[in-house]
């Protein structure tokens, strides 16, 4: 099991971040138009050694702040776990989430690649469970990724955490509001320590919330 650090990317340590760049002579994408295009296309056709190459040659640029997030934000999306790994090992800043907040494990845990996931978190990523926005389970709940949000449960991420932003709802009513009853269904199961019957019980109480709560009436397909 990897090393996960419990915390919130702060707008501090967003500002450290692009001040650390500047000083690095990273200023802006601009300042550097033929090496972004170069490394953004690179990435988006998997093509690591081009990657290196650059990154090599202008180390400073590994840092770079652009208009489509950092490297690793642009690594993630592409689903291309290779250069992933390299951006981590020249110890690119794996919580950073430039230029909408979004970190690349809120990506990662959207997408479909689990392996992605397990790198950044074995990586001692910081996981932000202040808001529902930045809660990486909603973001793999969002994506409909059941096997990324096994892998957070196993890490420890507290799925009976309450969001008032959310009308109350915790990870698994988040799930059967977005239709995914499944996710909600494991996600019980968890919380009862695997018991299937227990799992089951509190699923139909999470029914009950949700309905409660929006005021409409579930249908409950039988399993």
């Amino acid at each position: 099991m990897g090393r996960v650090t419990w915390g919130i990317v702060t707008a501090l340590e967003q500002r450290k971040f692009l001040n650390g760049a500047k000083q690095m002579g990273a200023v802006s994408w601009k300042d550097h138009i033929a090496e972004f295009d170069a490394i953004k296309k690179s990435i988006r056709s998997g093509n690591l050694e081009n990657v290196q190459r650059i990154l090599e040659e202008k180390p400073q640029l590994l840092n770079l702040n652009t208009p489509l997030g950092t490297w690793l934000q642009m690594a993630v999306r592409a689903q291309n776990p290779e250069i992933v790994n390299y951006l981590i090992s020249k110890k690119i800043d794996v919580n950073i989430g430039w230029p909408d907040y979004q970190t690349p494990l809120e990506w990662a845990c959207f997408e479909s690649n689990t392996k992605i996931v397990q790198t950044l978190l074995d990586a001692g990523t910081k996981i932000d469970l202040s808001r529902q926005e930045t809660n990486p389970l909603f973001a793999a709940i969002g994506g409909g990724q059941s096997e990324n949000v096994k892998l957070l449960l196993a890490y420890g991420i507290d799925p009976t955490i309450e969001y008032e932003a959310d009308d109350g709802m915790d990870a698994m009513s988040h799930a059967i509001i977005q239709g995914q009853w499944d996710i909600g269904r494991d996600i019980a199961v968890w919380i009862a320590k695997g018991d299937q019957d227990e799992g089951d019980a509190i699923f139909e109480k999470a029914l009950d919330k949700v309905e409660a709560k929006t005021g409409r009436k579930l249908a409950r397909p039988s399993r």
